[in-house]
């Protein structure tokens, strides 16, 4: 058997940022969409210390997030080239 148990992906409705916020950190790692890459998003994110997992591609929004994970040299995030 592959893949995720039932429950471990989680969709919820839009919220006050505060409640956005204090989401990020519940993840065990947030997966960037493609092709346009996380931004704002990125620093909430690795800001409450959840591991983000990128790919970057060719256009400037779709790199913003490799950008900030090469700018932290966080070894808490990934990037994958």
């Amino acid at each position: 058997d592959a893949g995720l148990e039932q429950g471990r992906v989680v969709w919820t409705d839009d919220t006050d940022i505060l409640e956005f916020i204090r989401r990020c950190g519940l993840a065990d790692v947030v997966l960037d969409t493609a092709p346009i890459t996380a931004h704002t998003v990125a620093m909430d994110v690795l800001w409450m210390g959840t591991p983000l997992v990128t790919l970057p591609g060719q256009q400037f929004a779709s790199r913003v997030a490799a950008s900030i994970l090469s700018a932290l040299s966080s070894s808490a995030a990934a990037l994958i080239a």
